[in-house]
């Protein structure tokens, strides 16, 4: 079974200030036949606000993006309307998300042997809260024949929140912008 990888460097959005002056967003993909994974590398000048868990457990919780949280937008290239939107909260908290187009349509997304949910885990974590890195493996069943993947992280720190991603098409942060995948990249 070969792995093949490819990484990519977030920028954030302009309205976040001097934010990302004081900060860096990486993310690398890994992909087998099995599984995709995923690595946010999230980096601050300030200490990071790492949220705690929704729930007694990890699970399924709507609304992760109002604190730090990696993101993926992914969709089939060969039908661009439809996408899909997963939420990874680096205490292990996920949700996922199917739209019929830019924000219309939405509702759970659930694929077959849903039992197998994202696996998320938080690897490493400077005592100084400077740095998070997060590790997600979404089996490839949940992502079906989307291959086109486009990664946002919200990052919360205690000098406020800033909104990353590949690139940013209009000026105020948009992450369902139809544009933001004119810059997509290829799941290896």
């Amino acid at each position: 079974m070969s792995t093949k990888r490819t990484s990519v460097d977030l920028v954030a959005h302009p309205t976040c200030g001097d934010l990302e002056a004081a900060g860096a967003v990486s993310v690398q993909v890994t992909a087998t036949t099995q599984a995709v994974n995923f690595i946010y590398d999230l980096r601050s000048g300030v200490p990071i606000k790492s949220p705690g868990l929704c729930g007694e457990q990890t699970g399924r919780f709507n609304e992760l993006w109002f604190r730090t949280c990696c993101e993926l937008f992914i969709r089939d290239p060969l039908h661009p309307g439809p996408y899909l939107e997963f939420n990874f909260s680096p205490a292990g908290d996920w949700a996922s998300y199917a739209f019929d187009h830019t924000l219309r349509g939405m509702r759970s997304h659930r694929w077959p042997g849903a039992v197998q949910a994202p696996k998320i885990s938080q690897m490493a974590s400077d005592s100084s809260r400077h740095r998070l890195v997060v590790e997600v493996s979404i089996p490839r069943v949940a992502i079906a024949a989307c291959t086109q993947w486009y990664p946002t992280v919200v990052l919360e720190t205690m000098a406020g929140v800033s909104l990353w991603a590949i690139w940013h098409p209009i000026d105020r942060p948009h992450f369902h912008h139809p544009d933001n995948f004119l810059r997509a990249l290829e799941i290896p």
